[in-house]
């Protein structure tokens, strides 16, 4: 689906291909050896995002998409399983975080989301991913913002514990972002607007994320790909 193959049958269709804009989600190239993580997400994912701070260690396609909500995102992650991630790509874990976007919204359910999300997972688990799990901080500015932060809050601890049930074979692991922000000595440092991210705030999710990903996948210096 995102890859694509050109025939050019004349210098014609050479000189628009030369003019037409890299494609975002086009996969990036990955080293022989290399062990690829897939991240998915809102535009807190979206690239460059927070992928750069997890490390030179691991190969990073990311696949966020601004104002994606959880309840689609998850559905386009599981479609992205079965068309490119692990036949074409090869990817060996896939980081998720969404959640931001759906507090907002007047239809939200937390239900449905938890749901979406867990089925996700499963889907990702049963193919032979291995899969960390982010949980969005809280904001700190916009409209509603107690409403907001208070659905944020009841969806960390709702999917965590879900997660926690539905897997318990050392495949899947969640981080909780949220106190990481919250504990920070300046937590305002951490974000742009007060809902996306500074560069502090995305080093910060990163090592957090880098971590969870090496108690799956160890060191990813130099490491192979897990059959």
């Amino acid at each position: 689906m995102l890859d694509r193959v050109l025939v050019l049958a004349s210098l014609a269709p050479l000189a628009l291909t030369a003019c037409a804009e890299p494609d975002p989600l086009a996969p990036q190239p990955r080293a022989a050896g290399r062990v690829a993580v897939a991240f998915y997400g809102d535009s807190l994912t979206e690239a460059p995002g927070y992928a750069p701070f997890v490390g030179g260690g691991f190969a990073a396609i990311v696949r966020g998409l601004s104002g994606e909500r959880g309840t689609e995102g998850s559905a386009r992650f599981a479609a992205d399983l079965g068309e490119t991630l692990v036949a074409i790509e090869e990817v060996d874990a896939a980081v998720l975080m969404w959640g931001t976007n759906d507090v907002g919204a007047l239809d939200y359910a937390e239900s449905a989301l938890v749901e979406s999300m867990t089925r996700a997972v499963g889907e990702a688990v049963r193919r032979g991913l291995r899969v960390v799990v982010s949980l969005p901080p809280d904001l700190l500015e916009g409209d509603a913002l107690a409403l907001r932060n208070g659905r944020l809050a009841a969806y960390r601890s709702a999917l965590a514990a879900r997660l926690r049930e539905s897997f318990d074979g050392g495949d899947v692991r969640v981080v909780d972002l949220a106190p990481r922000f919250a504990g920070h000595a300046d937590p305002r440092s951490l974000y742009l607007d007060g809902v996306h991210w500074s560069e502090a705030g995305k080093a910060l999710a990163g090592a957090a994320v880098a971590t969870e990903l090496q108690a799956l996948l160890g060191d990813p210096q130099g490491a192979e790909s897990r059959p």
